[in-house]
């Protein structure tokens, strides 16, 4: 909450008491609360993604799935610096959780790896979810906690 009260120029009592709230509930409540810096609809995005190739609407952008790029990308190549992405999508439940859920021991474990992996530099955590249990929440914060020891953590 540091970094993004920090990064937002807001104090983190503010972000905290959003939260204790729950004010937080529609994008526009987002926007309004200054946690990010656009709402917009898929065609919106679209036509900046446009804007910026430079590209007229009509033409087709080629998007690469994150399979297909997994795929054809040796991670192992390069300076060894490198930045973990990390995608958290589902309800959030204690244990390994399965397809759809949020494992609180699975993604603590992902963490933790990353954590002591001295070629990653910095992490992204990518988090979709409802909610879940409170305690497997902790866990994944708890490991959090001790990765942002260790090297930049977003969000």
């Amino acid at each position: 909450m540091y970094q993004t009260a920090k990064a937002r120029k807001k104090d983190s009592a503010y972000f905290r008491a959003l939260a204790v709230k729950g004010s937080i509930q529609t994008a526009q409540d987002a926007l309004s609360a200054g946690l990010v810096d656009g709402a917009f609809y898929d065609d919106q995005v679209k036509s900046l993604w446009y804007k910026w190739l430079r590209l007229p609407e009509k033409e087709k952008i080629n998007f690469v799935s994150l399979g297909t790029y997994k795929q054809a990308v040796d991670y192992k190549t390069g300076s060894g610096k490198r930045i973990a992405l990390v995608f958290a999508d589902g309800d959030i439940v204690s244990g390994e959780g399965m397809k759809g859920e949020i494992g609180s021991d699975a993604y603590k474990n992902i963490l933790r790896k990353i954590r002591f992996d001295e070629d990653i530099k910095a992490v992204v955590f990518r988090v979709n979810s409802p909610g879940g249990s409170a305690l497997a929440s902790d866990v994944i914060w708890r490991e959090i906690s001790l990765l942002k020891k260790k090297k930049p953590v977003v969000v």
